[in-house]
């Protein structure tokens, strides 16, 4: 079997061995296989390099189901074509000259998913997984992902993001070049390269996980093989294949991977995780104020009640409501586009303060402005003096202004403020 042990960027494998593949039709996975199931199965306690291996909540996507065998016409010319311009661009950038996904690669990437149709219409992301063998023979794989998705009719994107826009299926295609396997002449070329790779199979892992608004907002609140005669010949083929994972969770972390299932189950290169989580409405902060919020307020000594001056400023839990729906993890659209903000304070009695206003600014440095509502008692309006009968409370507003802080910055600068404190404490019991 081909034993794969992953090196940074790449994957090894015994130059001896044969690449991955398995059986299939164009464009649809193979079903369940019962060997593969067992062998994946039996992953979950083996010793291996890698977690995904071990996870048994992995869904099996798909298996190969085109070669470049000269008794299979799964590949039209147009691919093939697409495919040798893949290999001299493998390792060149996806962005061209003018700063879009239009270099060499991502064109011939763009032909390949369309020519192919590995990638079925009416699902809108593709995670697209390329291997490439060495030619010097030993061993090595290099492997790169790449995400695509349809823009339009005929439009399709393609980057090496990791950020995958809320949905709920997603293609994946897998192209494996330049796999070497020695044949037999007097045999069929793809019924060999089908049953020596069918040990392959694609795999998606789907976690399910909380939503980035709902934990800031939590976070807010905390804060408040066969063998092969002599005869044979050695050839290199290319193979691919192509799935769906359906019914993927919103918001969920989707990692991807190829793995090998003869003997102790191994990765085909590397794994890669995806971030699948749409756009939000809301969000979290904390607001602190820059100005003063002076108050005239009341107090009560021995039942008389004397006027003072007090300073009811507050930090504010608060809650920004967008105009439009908004990426809150990636781009700048979140910070530049201006929003209404409300809050409570996170200091004294709950209720005592409250805020609501508009928040706007950049990505370094967000503002916001509003009225501070705070709580105090009042003297009737007339009156002389203030007295336990006469004396009542009312929210007075007073314009504050100030800076608009993400929670995770917010908890990050309190974590490294509290740090600070405890090391100077340690160093001041330390010199007593």
């Amino acid at each position: 079997m081909a034993a794969f042990t992953a090196t940074g960027g790449t994957a090894r494998m015994n130059a001896a061995d044969p690449p991955p593949a398995g059986p299939g039709k164009p464009g649809l996975p193979t079903g369940t296989n019962t060997a593969n199931q067992q062998a994946l199965a039996s992953a979950a306690t083996t010793d291996t390099s890698s977690d995904v291996l071990k996870a048994s909540n992995a869904r099996e996507i798909a298996t190969v189901s085109c070669t470049s065998a000269k008794d299979d016409q799964c590949f039209s010319a147009n691919a093939k074509t697409a495919i040798g311009d893949i290999k001299k661009n493998f390792n060149g950038t996806l962005l061209g000259n003018d700063g879009k996904d239009t270099s060499a690669l991502a064109t011939a990437v763009k032909s390949f998913l369309s020519e192919s149709k590995l990638w079925p219409d009416g699902v809108n992301w593709a995670v697209v997984h390329l291997a490439r063998y060495d030619a010097s023979g030993n061993g090595t794989v290099h492997d790169r992902w790449l995400l695509a998705q349809r823009k339009g009719a005929n439009a399709t994107e393609l980057t090496d993001g990791l950020h995958i826009q809320g949905v709920k299926r997603i293609a994946v295609v897998f192209l494996h070049l330049d796999a070497t396997l020695a044949v037999d002449p007097a045999k069929s070329e793809k019924q060999q390269v089908l049953d020596s790779f069918s040990n392959v199979s694609y795999r998606a892992i789907v976690a399910k996980k909380q939503p980035i608004n709902l934990q800031n907002l939590l976070s807010l609140l905390r804060l408040a093989v066969n063998n092969v005669e002599a005869a044979s010949v050695d050839r290199n083929f290319d193979m691919a294949g192509g799935g769906v994972i359906e019914k993927v969770d919103v918001p969920s972390d989707v990692t991807v991977f190829g793995v090998e299932l003869k003997g102790n189950p191994t990765l085909v290169g590397q794994s890669q995780k995806y971030d699948n989580e749409g756009k939000y409405w809301w969000d979290a902060s904390v607001a602190v104020p820059v100005n003063k919020l002076s108050l005239l307020d009341y107090s009560s000594t021995s039942g008389v009640y004397t006027p003072t001056t007090i300073n009811k400023q507050s930090l504010y839990a608060v809650i920004n409501i967008y105009p439009d729906l908004v990426d809150l993890k990636y781009g700048d659209k979140r910070w530049l586009m201006p929003r209404a903000v409300a809050g409570i304070g996170v200091t004294g009695r709950p209720g005592e303060n409250f805020m609501v206003g508009g928040a706007w600014g950049i990505k370094q440095l967000q503002f916001f402005v509003g009225s501070a509502f705070a709580n105090h008692n009042v003297a009737p309006t007339g009156s002389a003096t203030a007295t336990a009968a006469n004396i009542t409370q009312r929210y007075s507003s007073h314009l504050t202004f100030g800076i608009n802080v993400p929670v995770l910055d917010a908890i990050k600068k309190l974590g490294s403020a509290s740090s600070s404190s405890a090391k100077a404490g340690t160093a001041a019991t330390a010199t007593k």
